[in-house]
Parts: structure tokens; C-alpha cells; sequence
């Protein structure tokens, strides 16, 4: 599988189900990163890569699906804040962390959101999660309501 199906997968898997929500309205998701995708050759592949394959699975930003965007640019002690911030809205359904540093700050401030973590080269070395074996009880079904 190519990169950017597994990390549209992986968001569209765990966006999908998550609450009950009336049709229509759209999924909210926190994407926290390091560098804007304007300014990086590398931050735009991976961000064009991302919405691409969200959209491919249905998922389109700025209508069914909003990104609450967060970019330190270098200031790696805002990861915290940030990570703060998109926890505490209240209406973030899953947080992209989009490398291990963002992953720690989400991790230590929510147990109830999410996590899709990206750039994370050895997450169980890490201590991120303690196994990268499937949970079948966890399989969802990824294509937004009305797409069948």
C-alpha cells in the first residue's frame, strides 16, 4: 500500500464512526505539524499526498471534513500549546500528529482523541503503543455518509 493510501485510510478509518453526528455536518480533525506546506517541498508532498487521499476516499476538506491546522515553524516548544489548543476545542475528532515530537505532546493531553501518527519511524520502540497488531473490535468502515 502507498504511503498516501495507508495515511488516508488510517484518518478515513478513524474519522468516520467516531459520533454520531446529524448527515451534513461535517468531521472535525486537528493536524499538527512542524512546517507549513507553503514553505517546505517536503511539507507540501506530504500534505498534498494526505488531502488527496482523503479525498479519494470522499473526504473533502472544507466541506464534510474540517482541518484545524497547526504549524510551530521552528518553534518546537509551541507543539504543547498547540496540541492544547486543538484538545481543548471540544470538537476535534482525531489529531494528525505529524512526527514524534507532535505525537508526544497529543498523547499527553488526551486519551479520549485519536492519534494518527505520521513520521514515526518505530512507534512501539517509542512507546507510543504497545503493539501494531490489528484489533478487530477497532475495523471501521471509512466512506462518509451518502457514499455507498
Amino acid at each position: 500500500m502507498r504511503r498516501r493510501e495507508f495515511i488516508a485510510v488510517s484518518a478515513a478509518l478513524i474519522v468516520a464512526p467516531l459520533r454520531s453526528r446529524a448527515q451534513g455536518k461535517p468531521r472535525r480533525i486537528g493536524y499538527l505539524a512542524s512546517t507549513p506546506p507553503l514553505s517546505d517541498p517536503a511539507a507540501k508532498r506530504i500534505w498534498t499526498a494526505f488531502l488527496e487521499g482523503l479525498h479519494e476516499y470522499g473526504w473533502l476538506a472544507g466541506q464534510n471534513l474540517l482541518i484545524e491546522d497547526r504549524w510551530v515553524e521552528g518553534h518546537t516548544e509551541r507543539y504543547g500549546r498547540y496540541a492544547e489548543e486543538l484538545v481543548s476545542r471540544g470538537d476535534i475528532e482525531l489529531i494528525v500528529a505529524a512526527n514524534s515530537q507532535a505525537t508526544i505532546e497529543a498523547k499527553t493531553r488526551t486519551t479520549t482523541i485519536p492519534i494518527l501518527m505520521l513520521g514515526v519511524s518505530h512507534p512501539v520502540v517509542a512507546g507510543f503503543v504497545a503493539s501494531l497488531a490489528p484489533r478487530r473490535q477497532r475495523h471501521r468502515h471509512c466512506e462518509p455518509a451518502g457514499r455507498h
